[in-house]
């Protein structure tokens, strides 16, 4: 008895012991017999540790409980006890007498004291002392006392007849009757959640209308909250299995959602099959004997990866509804980067299934260079616009395929999937070259398809850490080096490129001076005239008559078959100089380099040149035509010998800037050929020739066509305009004279000498002063215009042309005066 004094003495000075009598006053009062007994036993719990405040919960009393019959291994004491706490919870909802928390926490405490000589105590609104009786010895004393109890704190009760069945609280007592026997709830819960995993109704839980989680009402008294939002939480697995379930069946049997999507479904539904396998699995320990052996917690940790892999597939079906083909392989691999290892390789063995359809496309479209995509689900497309049916149209290279952007798997680049259209094209290309029989001029064909279609299909997706490239990456260059560079050797030797590309620049971009020289002195007298006067069949024989006579003759005949005429027949009053152009025909594999759009830029610059080339040889010749005027008429008064004076500087000048602007054309042909003669001269692949090609017309187009400036080329057709009028003008003045005899003129002039003069100067030496000057301030605008841009190359043509400061000190003159 001191030795508790002492102890409550010690304990009274902590504060802890202070508050717990406070929290114990507020259910017991001070001047209780057991007040002391219950702090001092509360505070033992509290520092001892025994057990937390928030264990007085019922559910926690009883997983304490079934923790300690599994520790001491009582299995059949643990059934015993479930079904009795089944019964027990049974009766207390039909009449609501029982305290079953209070129990447990007896039965509990009474376990872990049961060598202890202090009594036990329970903490109600009533305390009192608990004390266990069985139904033989319970006495009518007690029976009352107990009934007051229970009517002084839950009210008045309805009172059977027979109140030796009144259920007496606080107080514990067995069911004799073994004929009435219940299944445990956890059992009930677990069979429920089996149906459920499996989209299956239960019979105590289901999904309601909105697939969403719902107990049957009438049974709800029997299970705990805590019970059924374990269950909830369980049963998501079931919404995942049903939305899988479902996604797996419409794409299965849907076919027009394409070859990708049903894969997809498939492997969904392998995954189903897997889990099957899991609740078979669960389903045989559930029916053993002791079925209490399959709990939720064992349920929990069963599904657990199943859960988590399920929770993702739904969330990936929800991004995958709307797409198929490469865009449905695109999002599965985004997916397959997921942080969770167990959901990664679930996705990477989908992906692996999924890509199937893909890789037999990609295969048929490198090896034999045709596309079967019946649903547009390859991102290799045949565009929607595109009529060509053969190789050997000039179009088929650039027009026929193109990569359809959308439809690309994450893990293929643009790179790569550029590479593999070209492959395709190559191929078709050398399928049709050599008859379909590939093996001839590519021996390695065989070896590189067994290769490739041998690889593993993870080779697609799995990329090292390091470079980011792959396996597939690596074969994908070896037969992208090899298809290209075989088909750039049979362009080479068998057709002739090489001198095709020289063709081009000799013959359309002028570089055979001698034969354009000859070619335009022949053409000169027949094509100065309206084009529906011009004959298609004389023209042809007068280029065929050039080319014998020049150089050109030496060309192989392959080439100069190909040289035709071209007329613009659309223009039909348009005179024959706007309208003529040389052409390249083009058949056969060497389309996939100069197609038809090449072509057309050939043509227009060949007419640019051709317009250039004319004013050279129009002014050259109306220079000779002037010499030999002015020779027979040296007895003209002065006011005429000026005229020709005039006409002489004015022509000088305009030649001047004409061949200053020739050379510069020239010398950015020359510049920019070195890249495609490069090429040529250490050819590795096709494509790389045809962007070379391609970047060599596009570069010379915008240069030669001012495209950077719309000022720069508007000024430069005005000074173009301007220099054809006085090539107009100077020609109707040597017809003028050549339309009578020299001494007729003279006769003539002597009799009317005053009478015309001053019609002379208003027809010619007016004009030509008015035209010197229109033409020199064109020229200095375009110097002005030259000058502001920062180009390099428009720079040097601005030093060319005004080299010796002729404009600008003739501006500065101007100003003077």
């Amino acid at each position: 008895m001191d030795e508790n004094n002492d102890l409550a003495h010690n304990a009274m000075c902590h504060v802890p012991f202070k508050l717990v009598r406070k929290l114990c006053s507020t259910m017991v009062p001070y001047d209780h017999e057991n007040f002391d007994k219950i702090c001092r036993y509360s505070f033992d719990l509290i520092t001892q540790k025994r057990i937390k405040i928030e264990d007085c919960e019922e559910q926690y009393i009883l997983s304490k409980i079934r923790h300690s019959f599994m520790k001491h291994t009582k299995f059949n004491e643990s059934s015993h006890f479930e079904n009795l706490y089944l019964n027990l919870k049974t009766l207390s909802s039909a009449k609501s007498t029982v305290n079953i928390g209070d129990l447990l926490y007896c039965l509990f405490m009474l376990s872990n004291h049961n060598n202890s000589k202090q009594d036990i105590i329970s903490v109600t609104n009533n305390v009192q002392k608990l004390k266990f009786h069985t139904p033989d010895t319970f006495g009518s004393t007690d029976y009352e006392h107990a009934l007051r109890n229970i009517n002084e704190k839950y009210g008045e009760i309805n009172m059977r007849k027979n109140v030796n069945h009144v259920i007496r609280p606080h107080t514990i007592y067995g069911d004799t009757n073994h004929d009435y026997e219940i299944t445990s709830k956890y059992s009930l819960l677990a069979r429920d959640l089996i149906c459920i995993f499996q989209g299956l109704p239960g019979k105590h839980i289901s999904f309601n209308a909105n697939e969403k989680f719902s107990f049957d009402i009438a049974r709800s008294d029997i299970f705990e909250i805590n019970d059924l939002f374990f269950a909830k939480r369980l049963s998501v697995l079931g919404q995942h299995f049903k939305s899988i379930k479902t996604y797996s069946n419409t794409t299965m049997s849907n076919s027009l959602k394409g070859f990708v999507c049903q894969s997809f479904g498939s492997a969904l539904d392998e995954q189903i099959n897997d889990f099957y396998k899991l609740m078979t699995n669960i389903q045989s320990n559930y029916h053993k004997r002791n079925n209490g052996d399959v709990t939720l917690h064992k349920l929990n940790i069963w599904t657990y990866e199943t859960c988590v892999r399920f929770e993702a597939l739904s969330n990936l079906i929800g991004k995958c509804r709307s797409k198929k083909g490469g865009a449905l392989i695109s999002v599965v691999y985004d997916f397959m980067r997921h942080g969770d290892p167990i959901v990664s390789e679930s996705i990477r063995i989908i992906l692996s299934k999924v890509v199937k359809p893909i890789r037999s496309m990609l295969n048929h479209w490198i090896f034999y260079g045709e596309l079967k995509d019946e649903f547009k689900e390859f991102f290799i497309c045949i565009n929607e616009n595109s009529h060509i049916s053969s190789t050997m149209n000039n179009d088929f290279w650039l027009d026929k395929y193109s990569v359809n952007k959308t439809m690309l798997p994450g893990f293929i680049s643009k790179e790569q999937a550029y590479k593999i259209l070209i492959i395709g094209k190559a191929i078709s290309m050398l399928r049709e070259v050599s008859s379909n029989r590939l093996t001839i001029i590519l021996p390695v064909y065989d070896q590189l398809k067994q290769s490739f279609e041998n690889s593993n299909l993870e080779t697609l997706f799995n990329k090292k850490s390091y470079d980011n490239s792959n396996d597939f990456a690596s074969l994908l260059e070896y037969v992208y080096k090899e298809i290209s560079q075989t088909a750039l050797n049979i362009l080479n030797d068998r057709y002739t490129l090489y001198g095709h590309f020289v063709a081009h620049k000799r013959y359309l971009l002028l570089e055979q001076g001698d034969f354009i020289n000859y070619l335009m002195e022949l053409f000169y007298p027949i094509i100065n005239r309206p084009a529906n006067k011009l004959k298609l069949y004389t023209l042809s024989q007068t280029l065929e008559n050039a080319i014998r006579k020049t150089n050109a003759q030496y060309d192989c005949s392959e080439v100069l078959n190909r040289i035709d005429i071209f007329l613009e027949k659309s223009l039909p009053n348009e005179n024959g100089w706007n309208i003529f152009a040389l052409k390249y025909r083009i058949d056969g594999p060497i389309s996939t380099i100069f197609n038809e759009q090449s072509q057309i830029i050939y043509s227009k610059i060949f007419m640019l040149f051709w317009k250039i080339k004319r004013v050279h040889f129009s002014l050259n010749h109306f220079w000779v035509d002037l010499k030999l005027a002015s020779g027979k008429l040296s007895n003209l008064p002065k006011s005429f010998k000026c005229i020709f004076n005039h006409f002489n500087f004015t022509a000088y000048q305009i030649l001047s800037f004409v061949n200053t602007i020739e050379r510069y054309f020239n010398y950015l042909i020359e510049s920019r050929w070195l890249h495609i003669k490069n090429e040529l001269d250490h050819p590795r692949n096709l494509d790389r020739l045809i962007k070379a090609h391609q970047v060599f017309l596009q570069n010379v187009v915008k240069k030669i066509f001012f495209e950077n400036s719309n000022d720069l080329t508007i000024q430069f057709n005005n000074i173009s305009e301007h220099i054809f009028t006085f090539i107009d003008k100077l020609e109707s003045f040597l017809n003028e004279i050549k339309s009578s005899s020299h001494e007729h003129i003279q006769n003539q002039w002597n009799d009317v000498q005053t009478e015309y003069e001053d019609e002379i100067d208003a027809n010619y030496n007016f004009w030509l002063i008015n035209f010197s000057k229109m033409f020199h301030k064109e020229i200095l605008f375009f110097l002005e215009l030259l000058v502001e841009t920062e180009e390099d190359d428009l720079q040097e043509l601005c030093f060319s042309i005004d080299f010796n400061k002729y404009y600008k000190c003739t501006v500065l003159a101007n100003m003077n005066e």
